[in-house]
């Protein structure tokens, strides 16, 4: 997904897939993960996908070989915005030039 759409579609509450308002209810704003519901931890999740709307939350499910096998619908009552994926780039003479990815070190904080 191209970052500042995902930015947008976080912080709109925008469906990743087409860009209309996700899904809301009383019970919360619709996500949905490829993960196994045994292994989510109520309060403590954190994504870089943006909500769904219902219907593309159903073709979404359909269509992608991850989420065939396993996926979790979500209705998400409190969030926050944690962080933005995409590449980093610089100003260059020339134009912008993708930054120098660091490695991350290894050990607690991470």
């Amino acid at each position: 997904m191209h970052s500042l759409r995902q930015r947008l579609c976080m912080t709109e509450l925008r469906c990743q897939i087409c860009g209309v308002a996700a899904d809301r209810a009383s019970e919360g704003v619709l996500w949905l993960v490829d993960a196994d519901p045994w292994d989510l931890a109520p309060g403590g999740e954190t994504t870089a996908h943006p909500p769904v709307c219902r219907p593309c939350a159903h073709l979404s499910v359909r269509a992608c070989p991850h989420l065939r096998t396993r996926q979790v619908a979500l209705c998400v009552r409190t969030f926050r915005p944690a962080g933005v994926r995409g590449a980093l780039y610089a100003p260059a003479p020339g134009g912008p030039r993708l930054h120098a990815r660091r490695s991350r070190p290894t050990g607690r904080g991470w």
